[in-house]
């Protein structure tokens, strides 16, 4: 009789081991048991984060965010509007790592042009609505990130000169980012680099070398 009750209590003692080690086994690994993680899919992140095909992830202290170039030449709401119906928004650029991916997808979605702007999520602030380049209006403080994600001024990158609001007109509240497959446009805007245009601005000739040819979308990375 001692002996089944300390087989018994074995048995009882073991099975709760294992169970709290698989319980923690599956906590930490998501679907261990030694079997490996399957790869994944292109443009999917880290932390258990990913985006949608055919959007590139990218890691910012906000969290994970995923980036979508897209072709047209449509005005920024417009071009706001069809972010809206993939579930995001214009994007922010956080570093230069998120623009030369941006450029790189923009010259190649708009091929064979060598050139051109896409709108970003970028706006002038109330303070410096009717202010060009001032001591407190400066190149990295005029304008904010609309996508609520993007932070610090690292990825805040206007071209030389600009964001000048138009010199008199005063009237440039919102930002293309120049993409070209050369470093500079025009010999003035350089690739890679913002330059400040009136928000209602649509460039009437396609082939110009900055007409707004595209726009880029942004979204949180799902779990």
């Amino acid at each position: 009789m001692l002996v089944v009750f300390l087989f018994v209590l074995l048995s009882t003692t073991y099975g709760i081991d294992f169970s709290d080690s698989s319980e923690s086994c599956e906590d930490g690994g998501r679907g261990g048991h030694n079997h490996g993680r399957p790869p994944r899919p292109p443009g999917n992140g880290g932390g258990g984060r990913v985006c949608d095909a055919g959007w590139k992830f990218f890691s910012r202290p906000s969290g994970g965010w995923c980036i979508r170039v897209f072709a047209g030449r449509l005005g920024r709401d417009s071009a706001n509007q069809v972010c809206a119906t993939h579930g995001g928004v214009l994007s922010g650029m956080q570093n230069v790592e998120e623009i030369n991916y941006i450029v790189s997808q923009s010259v190649r979605l708009i091929s064979p042009e060598v050139s051109g702007g896409v709108w970003v999520g970028a706006r002038r602030r109330p303070a410096c609505i009717s202010s060009g380049i001032t001591a407190t209006c400066t190149k990295t403080n005029s304008f904010y990130w609309t996508d609520i994600s993007a932070t610090g001024i690292n990825g805040m990158l206007f071209t030389d000169g600009e964001p000048n609001n138009g010199a008199a007109a005063l009237d440039q509240d919102c930002a293309l980012l120049t993409v070209a497959s050369t470093p500079l446009v025009m010999n003035a805007f350089r690739t890679g680099q913002m330059d400040d245009v009136p928000c209602t601005w649509q460039d009437p000739r396609p082939s110009s070398d900055k007409a707004n040819k595209g726009y880029v979308c942004g979204k949180k990375a799902r779990r």
